[in-house]
C-alpha cells in the first residue's frame, strides 16, 4: 500500500485530508522522515486559515525546500473530534532523514517572510503548535 493510500484510508476515518497532487511523488531521494506539523485552535479551522496556509505560508516552505504533502483541517471532521474541542489544521511534509529536516528548518528561519508575516500570525491565530517526525522505516523519532 502506497503512503497517499494510507493517508486517504485515515482521512476516511477522521475527516477530510487534502494531499497535493503536484507532490505525491517522492522527492529523488527516497524519503526516511515524515513531519506532520500540527496547529492547535480555540475554534473550528475555517476558510481563512485554509488560505493564509495556501498562499502565504506554502510560498515560505517552497522557498525553504519544504514540499507540503498534503494537509488535514478539523472543521471537516466527525462530531466527536468537534466535541471533544478538538480543533487542528495539520500538515504534512517527507524529508530525505533528520539531517535533510534540519537544513530545511534552518533554511525557513532564514526567510524574512517567516519571520516578519508568518510566525506572528501563528501566534495570533494558534493556541498551540506541535510537530510529529515518524520515521518511515518504523521508527518513532
Amino acid at each position: 500500500m502506497t503512503l497517499l493510500k494510507r493517508f486517504e484510508l485515515l482521512a476516511d476515518a477522521a475527516g477530510t485530508l487534502r494531499v497535493d497532487t503536484a507532490c505525491e511523488q517522492p522527492p529523488a531521494a527516497a524519503p526516511d522522515l515524515l513531519v506532520a506539523t500540527i496547529y492547535r485552535f480555540d475554534t473550528p479551522v475555517d476558510r481563512r486559515f485554509v488560505r493564509f496556509f495556501k498562499h502565504d505560508m506554502r510560498p515560505e516552505f517552497a522557498a525553504a525546500g519544504i514540499r507540503v504533502f498534503g494537509f488535514y483541517a478539523s472543521g471537516d471532521a466527525s462530531e466527536h473530534t468537534e466535541a471533544a474541542g478538538d480543533h487542528v489544521f495539520v500538515w504534512f511534509a517527507l524529508y530525505r532523514d533528520a539531517d535533510d529536516y534540519a537544513a530545511r528548518c534552518a533554511a525557513l528561519d532564514a526567510t524574512p517572510g517567516w519571520h516578519n508575516v508568518i510566525e506572528p500570525a501563528l501566534r495570533r491565530r494558534t493556541k498551540a503548535v506541535e510537530v510529529q517526525r515518524l520515521g518511515l522505516s518504523g521508527r518513532m523519532q
